[in-house]
C-alpha cells in the first residue's frame, strides 16, 4: 500500500520517462555530458524518484521518493565542473533543497504523531472520523509545513528564489530534466497528498479543512504568476527568462489544483 498504480501514477510517470528520455538524447549531443557515463546513471536514478513520487501513497515512500529524486538533482546542476556557476547554482540548490526537505519532513512528522499512520488513506480516514477533532490548529499548522516544501519543489512563489540561479548554472540538458520531471512529480505527489488527506467532507470545528489549503494554493498560484511573469520582463539571459517563465506556470498549474 506505499504506492498505487492508477491513472494519476500511470500518466506522471510516461511524463518523467520522456523527461529523462529526452535528457540523455539531448546529452549525448554535447561533448562534456555526453562522454561521462555517471551522468546517464544519476538521471536514471531521479528518474525512478519522480516515478515514485507520482504513486507513492505513504509518508514515508513520499520523503524517500522526495529524496530519490532531489539529491541527483543537486549533483547534475553542479556537473560541470569547469563553470563557476555551475558549482554555484550546486550549492543553492542544495542548501534550498535540504531546508525544504527538513519543514516538510517536521510536517509529516506532526502529521504521524496527530494521526498514527503513515498511509496517506488510512491518515484521511481517521481524520474524518468522530475521534479526532479536538482541536484543529495542529492540523493547520501541519497543513503549513508541508505546502512550504511542495512550494519549494514546484518553485512557486515566496519559495522559488532558487530557481533563476539553479536554471541559469546548471547544464542545459539537467536545466530541462528539472523544469519538467521534478516539477512533474511534485505535482502529481501534491494532488495526491492534498485531495486524499484533507479532502472535502473534513469539518473540524466547524472549519471545513479544504478551504484553508484551497486558499493558500489560490494564493500562491496569484503571487507565481504575478511575480514570475512581471520579473521576466527584465530579463537578459534566456535561461532565467525560462526560469521566471516556469514560475508563472506553476501558478498557472496551481490554479487547476485549487
Amino acid at each position: 500500500g506505499m504506492v498505487r498504480h492508477d491513472l494519476l501514477s500511470q500518466v506522471f510517470k510516461v511524463i518523467a520517462l520522456l523527461a529523462g528520455g529526452i535528457t540523455c538524447l539531448l546529452t549525448a549531443e554535447t561533448s562534456e555530458l555526453g562522454r561521462k557515463g555517471e551522468f546517464f546513471l544519476i538521471i536514471v536514478v531521479s528518474t525512478l524518484g519522480a516515478c515514485l513520487m507520482a504513486a507513492a501513497a505513504d509518508l514515508i515512500m513520499v520523503f524517500v521518493a522526495l529524496e530519490t529524486l532531489s539529491i541527483p538533482l543537486y549533483i547534475l546542476a553542479s556537473f560541470s565542473r569547469k563553470d563557476k556557476r555551475s558549482s554555484e547554482a550546486g550549492v543553492k540548490y542544495f542548501l534550498f533543497g535540504s531546508f525544504a526537505s527538513a519543514i516538510m519532513l517536521y510536517g509529516f512528522s506532526l502529521l504521524y504523531g496527530l494521526t498514527g499512520s503513515t498511509s496517506l488513506y488510512e491518515i484521511a480516514g481517521f481524520l474524518g472520523s468522530p475521534e479526532f477533532g479536538v482541536n484543529v490548529a495542529p492540523l493547520l499548522v501541519t497543513m503549513v509545513l508541508i505546502v512550504v516544501g511542495f512550494g519549494f519543489k514546484i518553485s512557486a512563489v515566496p519559495f522559488h528564489f532558487w530557481t533563476p540561479d539553479v536554471y541559469e548554472g546548471a547544464p542545459t540538458p539537467v536545466t530541462a530534466f528539472v523544469s519538467v520531471a521534478s516539477k512533474a512529480a511534485s505535482f502529481a505527489l501534491l494532488m495526491r497528498f492534498f485531495v486524499v488527506v484533507f479532502p472535502q467532507t473534513l469539518v473540524v470545528q466547524g472549519v471545513e479543512i479544504q478551504h484553508f489549503w484551497v486558499n493558500l494554493l489560490a494564493v500562491g498560484a496569484a503571487l507565481s504568476m504575478t511575480v514570475g511573469n512581471v520579473l521576466a520582463l527584465s530579463q537578459r539571459n534566456l535561461k532565467r527568462l525560462l526560469a521566471y517563465s516556469s514560475i508563472a506556470h506553476a501558478g498557472y498549474m496551481l490554479i487547476g489544483i485549487s
